[in-house]
């Protein structure tokens, strides 16, 4: 956000506050929290239903978030971290991921490099992505999953319509009267 005053423009960076991981059946397999950078662990939420509340907290104390006794769907479960979070701006990732880099190769062989993520790609999503996202206007956003086969026409950025498994939220900008439903097939 830019802040204009008559001299200068100040220039402030917003950055994640909150990594929050719904979880389900995964007490001893936490392999989104596993592949984040120990920084963005010590920022990092797991929210879990009653009966794994006990089991989480003593391997993660202080890291772990109990929903109501009748929050028991996922749906439910993203409204509630929304509406306790919604102050801030945070990531909700699923408990599953891994995180990879690609770009285009330029040489011979696979047109893209993959490549597991580092703790500078951490630091410049989480940092500078943010920052740009919600400077344009952007109130959330997601990565792309891997099974989204990259378009080298629009790396390294493109319209990202598939969002599930990664949410940014900048919580202070959304509207407090988002409806959220379970889809039922």
């Amino acid at each position: 956000m830019k802040l204009k005053n008559r001299y200068i423009y100040i220039y402030i960076m917003k950055h994640i506050e909150h990594i929050i991981i719904p979880t389900l059946g995964r007490c001893d397999k936490q392999i989104t929290y596993n592949n984040l950078p120990n920084k963005y662990q010590d920022i990092t939420k797991f929210v879990v239903q009653q009966h794994e509340f006990d089991i989480m907290n003593n391997k993660y104390p202080g890291k772990v978030l109990c929903l109501p006794e009748n929050i028991k769907s996922i749906a439910p479960t993203r409204e509630w971290i929304f509406n306790n979070f919604n102050d801030t701006i945070f990531w909700v990732f699923d408990d599953d991921l891994d995180f990879v880099f690609k770009r285009p190769n330029k040489e011979e062989g696979s047109k893209w490099i993959t490549r597991s993520m580092n703790e500078l790609d951490f630091d410049i999503i989480f940092n500078e992505y943010i920052d740009h996202s919600i400077e344009i206007g952007y109130h959330y956003g997601a990565l792309s999953t891997t099974w989204i086969i990259p378009e080298e026409k629009h790396y390294p950025t493109r319209e990202n319509y598939r969002i599930m498994t990664n949410v940014f939220y900048n919580g202070p900008e959304i509207p407090r009267d988002l409806e959220w439903f379970t889809i039922i097939k």
